[in-house]
């Protein structure tokens, strides 16, 4: 079942890139909510970051938050680099929108290094 909720946190990702925020933001947590229920903490934590990144394209910065920083905290237990740098790179973005700029700027600066460390 992983597998399918998987797809539907890539589907959402199609729905951001097509700028439908609101699809993605339902298509995501569903997913997200799923991949709790399995213990596929870090698929999860993409999931969320995809809701606060949907919520902060439609302008939503506040709402944005509480999502991101589960992601950001389910995927650090998790132990996936790749999926905790685009979680932390979200997260500087909300931070940034929030005006919380040292804070982004550490976030973004953790996620560069491991992007960097990924090769």
């Amino acid at each position: 079942a992983r597998i399918v909720e998987a797809a539907l946190v890539g589907r959402a990702e199609i729905q951001l890139a097509r700028g439908d925020w609101r699809l993605a933001e339902v298509g995501a947590a569903r997913a997200a909510d799923a991949l709790a229920r399995l213990g596929h903490h870090a698929h999860e934590a993409d999931a969320w970051r995809v809701v606060a990144v949907a919520r902060l394209r439609s302008g939503d910065a506040l709402t944005a938050q509480p999502p991101v920083d589960r992601a950001v905290a389910l995927v650090r237990d998790a132990e996936d680099r790749l999926i905790l740098a685009e979680c932390l790179l979200a997260r500087a973005q909300v931070l940034q929108a929030l005006g919380l700029v040292g804070e982004a700027e550490r976030d973004a600066r953790e996620a560069a290094a491991l992007f960097e460390a990924l090769g």
